[in-house]
């Protein structure tokens, strides 16, 4: 991620959206890890109340973390009719809905009492005013003043930007190699999990983490083309869908380099490896 000219650019900047990209990071990583260990999981409730205290985005992070179990329910279900008929195949629906609550209970435990004690701690207005700052934390980003915006050749200056401004921002920011690299990525994780398999789908939890980082990127982004939502500065006010976007793309780096390895065609190799370098 760190290759990007605009990512880069920004972190020489003095603002929160670098850092909040670094947090929506290490919140996830530690949600992740959580789910086997409990301790990960105190981790989970006070990287994201720094998170919170960086900057409102955070909020999204705890609604993708509550959908996420539905979206896996969705994802196994889908699996299910790709399968052989009659195939017997465990832990699908309502069980495994409560299987995954059990393994992130800690997490949202996490969640619901420690982000907020972290929060009233390390912000100390709250110890004397806790109604009127909680109140204008939300407010200050609902009621805004619209920075003028020139985009597609046009000054917006009384309305935000349309709704595409962060696709099309993201659209022609993002390297060549990082576009191909993310397709790739997403279709490799496509093939995983519409494969004809017979194995149990208890053991293709990676899978499911797989989903979590593909919301993490998805829900993101929807966030940013909502209509009210600020649209200006080129990327920075959305900074913080790079991280899991780099993630995808090293999932097709790693297909890619399977393909490699299986390949006798230096030339290919070579062809590749250069035009990813340039």
């Amino acid at each position: 991620m760190l290759f990007r000219s605009r990512i880069f650019g920004h972190s020489l900047i003095y603002g929160m959206d670098m850092p909040m990209a670094f947090m929506g990071l290490l919140t996830v990583f530690c949600f992740i890890k959580g789910l086997e260990n409990k301790y990960w999981s105190l981790l989970t409730g006070f990287c994201l109340g720094l998170a919170l205290l960086t900057k409102i985005n955070a909020v999204l992070l705890p609604i993708v973390f509550l959908l996420w179990p539905l979206f896996v329910i969705v994802l196994r279900y889908f699996c299910r009719e790709r399968n052989r008929p009659g195939q017997v195949i465990s832990g699908v629906g309502a069980s495994r809905l409560i299987d995954i609550l059990k393994q992130a209970k800690w997490n949202f435990l996490s969640i619901f009492f420690v982000s907020p004690l972290v929060i009233f701690c390390l912000w100390p207005g709250l110890w004397y005013h806790p109604v009127t700052l909680i109140k204008a934390y939300f407010l200050n980003k609902i009621d805004r003043m619209v920075i003028p915006v020139y985009y597609l050749g046009q000054q917006y200056t009384q309305d935000y930007a349309p709704w595409h401004y962060p696709l099309v921002l993201i659209l022609f920011t993002v390297p060549v190699v990082t576009w191909i690299l993310f397709a790739m990525g997403v279709f490799s994780y496509a093939r995983k999990i519409t494969e004809n398999s017979k194995e149990d789908l208890n053991k293709n939890k990676a899978n499911e983490i797989g989903l979590l980082i593909l919301l993490c990127f998805d829900l993101q982004l929807f966030l940013a083309v909502l209509p009210g939502v600020p649209k200006y500065d080129g990327v920075r006010l959305f900074l913080n869908i790079f991280p899991f976007m780099a993630l995808v793309a090293g999932w097709g780096a790693d297909w890619l380099w399977s393909k490699f390895k299986t390949t006798k065609n230096m030339a290919m190799i070579i062809a590749v490896s250069s035009f990813a370098v340039l």
